[in-house]
Order: C-alpha cells, then structure tokens, then sequence
C-alpha cells in the first residue's frame, strides 16, 4: 500500500499543506482564547525551524502539549466544541487506540499508515501528543515503560514493519500470541490504566518530560527532554503564520534528530502518512485562483 504507485502526487500534498495549515491556525488560535499552551511538535517543529513552514515533503501536523493542558483541552473542546472538526481520543471513539488526540478535519477521507479498523472519523488529522513528566525513580521508571508495552502488545494492531525493517521475531511472536486475546479484553479498561501508567500521578517526579505515543513505547527515548527545553515556549514562522515551537528547539531537535539541519536522502523525501485523499468541500488552489 505504501509503494510509489500509491503515494499522493505533488498537487494533492500542496493542497493537504493547505489544508492543514489553516486548521493548525484555527486550532492554535482556539488553545490561545482558551489559555492552552500547544506547540509545534516532532517534524512540524523541524520544518518550522529548517524550513520555516512544512518540511516540503511533509503530509502531517504534529503539535504537542503538557499532559495537563493536553487534559484541560479534552474537558474544554467537550464543552465547547468547533463546528466542522472532531476531537478523536479514545474516550470519543470506540475502536479508537492510539494515547494521543487527532483532530480530524469533517468531510475529508483518507487512506493511510494508520490501522484502527472501525473507527468512525478518518479524515485529514492534526496528531496532539501529551507530554508527561517522568517519574524519579530509576525503578518506577523501567517498570512503566515495561507495564505499558505489555498493554500495548495486548490491544494495538500488528504492524508487519517498523521503519521499513521486518519486527524483531520476538516481537511479531508475541503480538502473534496476544492477537487472539484482542476481542476478548476490556479494552476499555485496558485503555484507562494505560492512560493512568502515562500519568503515575503518585510518583515523585523528575525534571525530564517524554511522549509514550509519539514513535512507539520502543523509541521513547528520542522524546526524553528537559521541562526547561520545552518551557517557556517561544515564537517560530511557519508558512503565514507565526506558531510557539518548544523554547530549546535546537536541544529538542537534535534529541530527536541529530543533525537536523542535514536533508536527508533523496529517496526518503517523501510523505509517509497518506496514500490516498479526498478533499470533500475542503478543496483548495494552491495558487489561490
């Protein structure tokens, strides 16, 4: 699904850009009126600072915030919501698994990398990744990294690939195993404790704050940075608009990406999120006509 055949073509990503820059202003304006502190995250970030816009390649929009504004914006958005968008967690939507929110945009459908069979909102999305403090303890700390892949093993869809690269056998046993155990969980409760693991909220905290969901509970570790890194936020262009990227962009990025200043490949500039899309009345021009 993923080959060069059913990738989107030039001018359907300039338009997904299009699409999904306005939503982000929208959004971001929204969690400003509302005291929410979001920023931009992960490669969106990247492409703020590398590229002062979207990574010209990129398909997606990725923010993040502090695991207790991400839960103010669930009670808030629940009470007052916008027309025309749709706040996807797993308390909104059954079928729905992921720890983090997407905003899905109303009348768009896409095809893509993601699997959630059943799930009822599946257009063009804005990812939202809660950032949590990390617990002190060296201990506590293996322990809920360890407690929420096992949940994860148990309730996530298995993927044949990781990165492009075949899953360890290990790993494809074990999901292979936990596979026939999906349907019979509650995943509902299985969901709340993992949400709850995220959190720790008795635990002692360290300084360090980290994203389980962002790459998976195997690659965390790229996530882990100081609290002082993220905030206080600060102001970063990014395409006609101005956003908040963490306050230590260069210490965030290069956690993440090392050198992320260097382009990649050539081969590996391309979207990986979307294979197919349609725009529904959210058609665009790129060129404003």
């Amino acid at each position: 699904m993923n080959d060069a055949a059913s990738r989107i073509d030039d001018a359907q990503l300039a338009q997904i850009q299009l699409v999904l820059g306005d939503t982000y202003r929208r959004f971001a304006a929204y969690c400003k009126e509302r005291d929410l502190p979001v920023f931009l995250a992960a490669g969106t970030a990247l492409g703020a600072i590398r590229h002062q816009g979207f990574i010209p390649w990129d398909d997606d929009i990725d923010c993040g915030m502090l695991r207790e504004d991400f839960d103010r914006l669930g009670a808030v958005w629940q009470a007052d919501p916008v027309p025309g968008f749709f706040l996807q967690t797993w308390q909104s939507e059954p079928g729905y698994l992921y720890g983090f929110a997407k905003l899905q945009i109303g009348g768009t459908a896409i095809e893509g990398c993601d699997d959630m069979t059943g799930v009822v909102h599946n257009g063009l999305f804005i990812d939202i990744f809660p950032y949590d403090t990390l617990p002190a303890s060296a201990l506590l700390l293996k322990v809920q990294r360890l407690a929420i892949g096992a949940i994860n093993m148990l309730i996530m869809p298995l993927p044949q690939l990781s990165g492009g690269r075949q899953l360890p056998w290990a790993r494809r046993m074990g999901r292979q195993i936990a596979r026939p155990l999906h349907n019979r969980v509650i995943l509902k409760a299985m969901l709340g404790l993992r949400d709850w693991l995220y959190r720790l909220p008795y635990a002692a905290k360290s300084d360090l704050l980290a994203c389980y969901c962002m790459f998976g509970i195997t690659s965390h570790a790229r996530t882990v940075v100081a609290h002082s890194d993220i905030v206080p936020l600060r102001e970063a262009q990014f395409g006609e608009s101005v956003q908040h990227v963490p306050g230590n962009a260069h210490a965030y990025l290069e956690r993440l990406y090392g050198d992320y200043m260097a382009l990649p490949p050539l081969d590996e500039r391309v979207g990986s999120h979307i294979f197919r899309v349609d725009f529904g009345e959210h058609q665009r021009d790129p060129k404003g006509q």
